[in-house]
């Protein structure tokens, strides 16, 4: 049952990817300012970050269900607040309440699906980023599939899906085993100074920051050079494809034998 993290989390990452082939749209339609565009396409990064770092605690103490709630609820929410939207502002808000719900289930399908058992929990966390990468990577093919039906459409259609999704995703996470322990912010600030995990924060920066500012751009820039929406989709899809194959590949490591 625990696959169904992996359609909530596409179908969620995938309200952040569609926008990516809609921005010139957005701007044309709505008479945004170019700099809006960046607030439109960091929104919901900000409010994924943010809600990861803080409230991540919450589910390793075993709220997972309430947090996976709030996250699949924010992603209804702002799917439909996408679609009312008719300002710079509304657009921006709407995204960070999407980011919202894309980084509160992340966090609590993360903890439900490793559970009790670590045994082969490196392949299914490898699985569940594919899935999230996935969501991201297909979004704007299928906004561009649905952009002659309108902007609002594929922001329907996914806010119909999440809403289908959840029943099923609220009984995996209610009745998921998962190993409860007490954490807080503390423990992550103490961390920042091991060597290892700066480095790792670096090259995070680094690569998401490249991906941030080529999907913010790419879809004004290729426009202007007269390329369509179809087009436009299909580089973002090729650009985005090793990430999400490659986490497939991530396997446990083999537990240690105890025997002489």
């Amino acid at each position: 049952m625990y696959r169904v993290a992996y359609v909530a989390n596409f179908l969620l990452t995938a309200t952040a990817g569609v926008v990516f082939v809609l921005l010139s749209d957005l701007q044309d339609t709505f008479d945004l300012p170019t700099w809006g565009l960046g607030l439109i396409a960091g929104a919901g990064f900000a409010g994924s970050l943010v809600v990861q770092i803080l409230l991540a605690p919450y589910a390793d103490r075993g709220r997972t269900f309430s947090v996976g709630a709030i996250g699949l609820g924010a992603g209804v929410v702002g799917c439909f607040w996408f679609v009312l939207a008719d300002s710079l502002a509304a657009f921006a808000a709407s995204r960070a309440v999407l980011g919202i719900g894309i980084g509160l289930f992340l966090v609590a399908s993360r903890k439900a699906i490793i559970g009790l058992d670590e045994t082969g929990s490196g392949e299914r966390l490898g699985r569940l980023l594919s899935s999230n990468v996935a969501g991201f990577v297909f979004g704007p093919l299928l906004g561009a599939l649905l952009a002659d039906q309108g902007i609002d459409a594929p922001f329907i259609l996914l806010g119909v899906g999440i809403v289908a999704v959840t029943p099923i995703a609220l009984l995996w996470l209610r009745d998921a085993p998962v190993a409860v322990s007490v954490v807080d912010l503390s423990g992550m600030w103490a961390l920042r100074k091991r060597p290892g995990v700066q480095a790792a924060a670096a090259v995070q920066i680094v690569v998401f920051a490249n991906i941030g500012i080529f999907d913010g751009t790419i879809d004004r820039y290729l426009t202007d050079l007269g390329a369509g929406n179809g087009t436009i989709s299909l580089i973002l899809l090729c650009a985005g494809v090793p990430l999400m194959i490659l986490p497939i590949r991530i396997r446990s490591p083999a537990p240690l034998s105890t025997g002489s």
